[in-house]
């Protein structure tokens, strides 16, 4: 999940070339790329579930887990979270971006 994951951040830094600020006003490609990323997790997520035959409310109980008991950070839980809330989302790509602007 993590290649596809980075794979589509990576496609994605054109449409963020001039930055991400997210308290200012975000352009229309912002919230596209937001739904597209929505759409890859989601099909991640329900493709692991009937692989590894995991009901979704146990999932969702390891999630508040590792949410309440601050057992560890998940880039998966950071991935799902980002793909639930456009703020999240900018902040990964935020971070994404630092992390792909100091590789070139």
């Amino acid at each position: 999940y993590q290649r596809r994951v980075l794979g589509f951040l990576t496609d994605k830094m054109p449409v963020f070339a001039n930055g991400v600020d997210p308290s200012g006003e975000q352009p229309l490609e912002y919230h596209n790329a937001f739904e597209q990323f929505r759409e890859l997790i989601g099909g991640q997520l329900s493709d692991f579930l009937v692989r590894e035959k995991v009901r979704q409310d146990a999932l969702i109980s390891t999630i508040r887990d590792i949410l309440t008991e601050k057992k560890g950070s998940s880039k998966m839980v950071d991935y799902l979270l980002a793909s639930m809330d456009y703020w999240e989302f900018l902040i990964l790509v935020a971070d994404f971006q630092m992390l792909f602007d100091s590789e070139l």
